[in-house]
């Protein structure tokens, strides 16, 4: 199963002074290190059948640094939380789901929620007009590695733009 496409890009380094990105953060992980954490746990559970979710939050403009960092907060009991290549910030989540037979939109309905609950609570309720969460939801014993992941998440989010644009239309954004 092919999971992601890159959302490493050429001159994208996530948590390299200058290049826009914090480069200390208490709750986010730099993109080699959260790399790293997410090719050591699919690596630890390869020969396992465990349904892994990789998440994408996306603030819009003016959403990194401090908004990041509650973002981080708010997502980090579920684990690993880091920068992804392209900004946004990125969760990546083994473990068990709802019992419904959509458990996955529940969880990814549930992680939403929770952040968008963290920002209005920390003061960046602005920024919950321009969030966006892509996921994608897989088994552990299915993904090579991280690549596989965020190629996925690429082409679920690239594929998933025109209803995007008709739900804002449709609230009148």
């Amino acid at each position: 199963m092919s999971l992601f496409s890159t959302i490493l890009r050429p001159g994208a380094r996530p948590g390299i002074p200058g290049d826009g990105f914090p480069g200390d953060s208490a709750s986010l992980l730099p993109w080699h290190a959260f790399d790293a954490a997410i090719e050591r746990s699919l690596h630890m559970l390869r020969g396992v059948h465990i349904p892994v979710s990789f998440f994408a939050v996306y603030l819009g403009t003016g959403g990194r640094g401090d908004a990041a960092e509650v973002v981080g907060e708010a997502l980090s009991q579920f684990g690993p939380v880091g920068w992804l290549a392209d900004g946004s910030v990125g969760l990546l989540y083994l473990g068990p789901r709802p019992p419904e037979k959509d458990g996955d939109t529940v969880l990814t309905s549930r992680i939403f929620n929770r952040v968008e609950r963290r920002l209005q609570e920390r003061g960046w309720a602005a920024l919950c007009r321009g969030l966006e969460l892509a996921a994608v939801h897989g088994w552990t014993d299915e993904i090579d590695g991280s690549a596989d992941l965020v190629q996925a998440l690429d082409q679920h989010r690239a594929g998933d733009r025109p209803a995007k644009e008709a739900r804002r239309a449709s609230r009148g954004r």
